[in-house]
């Protein structure tokens, strides 16, 4: 049995008898959920775990991570909440507060390395401002975050 199984958070190491957990099935969730999307190197394909992929530039039977060749993606976020997507192939992981993700479009490879596009909606409806937090990994990103506010209007966000 876990030392953290009753109330306590792993990445605090401490127990914190005050989270209002029951076991980690609950908390496990609200902790890790989000979109993730990555390249297969064996398969060659797109793969995302608690996402669609709505569509992709490359035609069937081409390979996601082909030398030298630009490929575009474009997922709709299916976890609970909405609110985190990680990026493989640009290291980067994104959450926002305040609205939600509705679609993330990738460009990888190319003479550009890469960008990501995000369609935001506010959560709740009546959100003024969103706060999205990017954090970079590997040794480019050196895993420093930074944080970016949001102005939302109507069902949208923008920055």
């Amino acid at each position: 049995e876990s030392k953290w199984k009753r109330g306590g958070d792993p990445a605090k190491l401490r127990r914190d008898d005050l989270s209002a957990d029951w076991g980690l099935g609950l908390y496990g969730h609200w902790r890790n959920a989000g979109a993730y999307l990555v390249c297969d190197r064996e398969v060659g394909e797109w793969l995302c775990l608690s996402c669609d992929v709505v569509s992709t530039s490359a035609p069937p039977g081409a390979r996601c991570d082909a030398a030298g060749k630009e490929a575009q993606v474009e997922i709709a976020p299916r976890d609970a909440f909405r609110r985190r997507v990680y990026l493989q192939p640009l290291g980067l992981l994104m959450t926002v507060d305040g609205g939600a993700f509705e679609r993330v479009s990738l460009t990888a490879g190319g003479a550009a390395g890469g960008e990501a596009v995000l369609r935001l909606s506010p959560l709740p409806a009546s959100s003024t401002h969103a706060l999205l937090t990017l954090t970079a990994d590997g040794p480019r990103g050196g895993g420093g975050g930074r944080r970016v506010r949001c102005r939302c209007v109507g069902r949208s966000c923008s920055l």
